[in-house]
């Protein structure tokens, strides 16, 4: 059995190159946890800033009413009292009616 040391060669520097990468992902994710740790402490800090803090009350306006408005007894069938029409447009007295 003949031992090939070319392959054997590219093994090796493929398990280097894995291994740097390895290296390389680890030291990001590290990174990333420090990143992620320190913005939860920020977020803590903010969070006890505004512990004592209330909102400001937000004054609204009055609304103004609405005028009276009288009802036309020569409106279509399908309006109400005030003659704005209702919600089911296209209804008919003769659809109602039976």
């Amino acid at each position: 059995m003949a031992i090939n040391f070319n392959e054997l060669q590219k093994l090796l520097n493929r398990a280097t190159a894995a291994a740097e990468n390895e290296k390389d992902i680890r030291k990001g994710l590290s990174r990333i946890e420090t990143l992620l740790g320190n913005i939860h402490k920020e977020v803590a800090n903010v969070y006890a800033l505004l512990d004592g803090a209330t909102p400001a009350k937000r004054e609204r306006s009055t609304r103004a009413p609405r005028p009276a408005v009288e009802p036309d007894a020569d409106a279509p069938y399908g309006r109400k009292k005030d003659g704005t029409p209702r919600a089911k447009a296209g209804r008919s007295k003769t659809a109602s009616a039976a």
